[in-house]
């Protein structure tokens, strides 16, 4: 099996058909926020590449079936139910709910990784169940930093280093080929592996978060394993998948 990793958007070329795996990275905040959503009860989020595709598409839901959510620039779009804070995505906003989701990054991660063998979203939060779907699905693999605006942005390639650093550790049996991006991405993390939420603070996206007003969503972001859904694009839509040793 063999890991690589696209360290900025630019970087990230899929071919469908080519049988890879691809983990969309958007530390801050897009992977928490969707991991957030369906953990509590999100019935499903549809990702979108802009804010008039999520208008239109709203138009074939029954209003109170739906939820607006997004952001351009870190801030909630206008006329917009929800913005792109995890703790905007509460249970008794979210249950049941049907999510039509744009952010600036994330969302354009996951349409173009559309197509792939399986797409998944991971971030600290959800690392531990990304990892052990990785090592069970035993396919090659790209994951995908979202960074910011096509740059590259240090939480997410933080992120992606901890998932290579875990899975060269938990794999058993066979043997595990890293990308120099994918190395070079491990040797990143070892280096804030002992500071995550100091690390996050101190980023560009971090520090900005913290002058708009934001920054109450840092150690969300960097709250490594606190959930163990493990979201699936599938059809264009973002179903939660629960840590399962018979993955299918």
């Amino acid at each position: 099996m063999k890991i690589d990793v696209a360290l900025t958007p630019g970087t990230f070329h899929p071919v469908k058909g080519d049988g890879k795996s691809v983990i969309v990275v958007d530390v801050l905040r897009a992977s928490t926020t969707i991991i957030t959503a369906l953990a509590n009860g999100g019935e499903k989020i549809i990702p979108f590449a802009t804010v008039e595709d999520v208008r239109e598409s709203a138009k074939a839901y029954p209003r109170d079936r739906v939820l607006l959510c997004g952001e351009r620039q870190s801030v909630r779009i206008p006329g917009f139910d929800l913005g792109n804070s995890p703790r905007e995505y509460d249970d008794s906003v979210v249950q049941g709910r049907i999510l039509l989701f744009t952010s600036t990054n994330g969302s354009q991660m996951l349409i173009k990784a559309t197509g792939a063998a399986e797409v998944n979203i991971a971030g600290f939060v959800n690392i531990g169940s990304v990892v052990e779907r990785l090592i069970q699905k035993k396919r090659d693999c790209v994951i995908a930093c979202a960074g910011h605006e096509g740059g590259f942005s240090l939480e997410d390639g933080v992120c992606a280093g901890m998932i290579v650093s875990e899975a060269r550790q938990g794999r058993t049996g066979g043997s595990i080929r890293l990308s120099d991006e994918a190395l070079a991405a491990a040797i990143l993390y070892e280096h804030f592996a002992d500071d995550l939420q100091g690390m996050i603070k101190k980023s560009f996206w971090g520090e900005y978060l913290t002058r708009i007003g934001l920054g109450d969503d840092l150690p969300l972001c960097a709250s490594v394993n606190s959930n163990d859904l493990v979201p699936v694009l599938q059809n264009g839509v973002l179903m939660k998948k629960k840590l399962d040793l018979n993955y299918g």
